[in-house]
């Protein structure tokens, strides 16, 4: 069990030009330590060590107490995100939380352009060639959205919230003229980048937590036997595409693809 403590102090040796003392915060985590300012003073008769407030009733005691109570609050908040996402935590993260100093931000077209270099090193050992090309689509119109409504070439992964996703999905469905499970597909692609940023501890929150997107069945349509006829009788220039019809019609015969068909025999 790691042992974390947090101490709220003053700094009795560095007085302000009023006479206050600065109050202080220390975190303790194993023998690890931090500390930083609390941005609040009082004077130093008015602190009580034995529990870390200010003593009394006075505008400046409530100030500073309630200054304190919203660290104590953040420091809580902080532990419970890390614990969730199973995210080892440090003194040094939860001070640079409260401070809005964070580690050096990821981009999320950086961190999507990053897996797509490994989908491409990987493609013929695990991943086919279409997979790599379907999460380059899905770049290519992360960075479209970007730039059209943001006006920026990169986002922090940070700032990728709720309203970000909605707008994105209407930016597809909108733009590209992208049908309802089209659309879908490159959000889930997407959430695969939010993933491995939140597994990586660029993010603690998931955007996608209370956001639900579902695909949509889809009746297609049959293909009559005339029309099978008229593909069959169908003549070709290329080689390939003559190739590509008896492979399709093949696949439509015996049922190696999700298309419905009314069988009947392939008009010689």
């Amino acid at each position: 069990m790691r042992k974390f403590s947090t101490l709220f102090y003053i700094k009795r040796g560095k007085k302000l030009s009023n006479g206050e003392c600065p109050i202080y915060c220390r975190l303790t985590l194993d023998k690890h330590r931090a500390e930083f300012a609390a941005n609040v003073s009082v004077e130093e008769i008015s602190w009580s060590t034995a529990t870390e407030k200010a003593a009394g009733k006075s505008r400046k005691a409530y100030k500073a107490n309630n200054r304190l109570e919203e660290i104590r609050n953040q420091i809580t908040e902080i532990e419970r995100k890390y614990e969730i996402r199973g995210i080892p935590l440090s003194v040094d993260q939860i001070k640079n939380e409260i401070l809005g100093i964070n580690k050096a931000s990821q981009g999320l077209v950086e961190a999507h352009k990053d897996h797509n270099k490994k989908i491409e090193e990987l493609v013929g050992k695990g991943y086919a060639p279409k997979t790599l090309t379907r999460y380059n689509t899905s770049l290519n119109h992360l960075t479209s959205f970007l730039k059209e409504e943001y006006k920026v070439n990169d986002i922090d992964l940070r700032n990728v919230n709720h309203k970000f996703l909605m707008d994105y999905e209407f930016w597809l469905n909108t733009k590209t003229k992208c049908q309802h499970n089209t659309t879908i597909k490159y959000l889930v692609n997407l959430g695969k980048i939010i993933r491995i940023a939140l597994n990586n501890g660029w993010i603690v929150d998931d955007p996608f937590k209370n956001t639900k997107f579902s695909f949509k069945d889809v009746d297609k349509p049959y293909l009559t036997s005339d029309e099978l006829t008229k593909i069959s009788n169908k003549e070709f220039s290329i080689p390939r595409l003559e190739k590509n019809r008896d492979i399709f019609l093949f696949c439509c015969y015996t049922g190696l693809v999700d298309i419905p068909v009314m069988l009947t025999p392939l008009v010689r």
